[in-house]
């Protein structure tokens, strides 16, 4: 952990540039979470001991956190593996409650300019103390909604991607 995230963490006018602006992005998440209706196809990945699994499905979110997903089928999913196959349930969403607690245990940074699904967005990266990726978070450039989240384990080991693809908003 480094002394100027420990200090950030006590006193955020000590966190650099770049930890301010991955809170502040995050934090314009949670607001466009709440406060926007959006649509598109979830599709989630999970790569455990029994290998990876893929699912994906419809959302609707209405404003003020419902959201509605209904399993969508994919033609080319392999039999042993369907689409719909049920897994954790999941949203590439972000609550404040999840805003509180990456703020009191990792070090959120901005990590610049990037593209999901042909879409502008910004980077947000977030670290353990030990300064290991816990999790990173595709915003989208204009929403500010997640477009995509991937989450690690203690070895960096990729444990979970989850995006959006064909993102609608209204």
């Amino acid at each position: 952990q480094t002394s100027s995230a420990r200090a950030a963490r006590r006193n955020p006018a000590s966190a650099s540039a770049a930890e301010r602006s991955g809170l502040a992005l995050l934090a314009q998440a949670v607001a466009a979470c709440r406060s926007t209706a959006f649509s598109g196809i979830q599709v989630f990945r999970f790569f455990g001991p029994a290998g990876p699994r893929v699912s994906r499905t419809e959302i609707w979110h209405r404003p003020g956190g419902q959201t509605e997903a209904v399993p969508v089928a994919d033609d080319d999913a392999p039999p042993s593996q369907p689409d719909a196959e049920s897994g954790p349930s999941v949203s590439v969403e972000l609550s404040s409650r999840q805003l509180t607690l990456l703020q009191a245990s990792y070090e959120p940074a901005s990590a610049g300019p990037a593209v999901v699904a042909g879409r502008p967005a910004e980077l947000v990266t977030v670290d353990r103390p030990d300064g290991t990726v816990a999790a990173k978070y595709w915003l989208d450039d204009r929403t500010r909604l997640p477009l995509r989240r991937q989450l690690f384990d203690g070895h960096a080991r990729l444990v979970s991607d989850i995006s959006v693809a064909g993102l609608r908003t209204g």
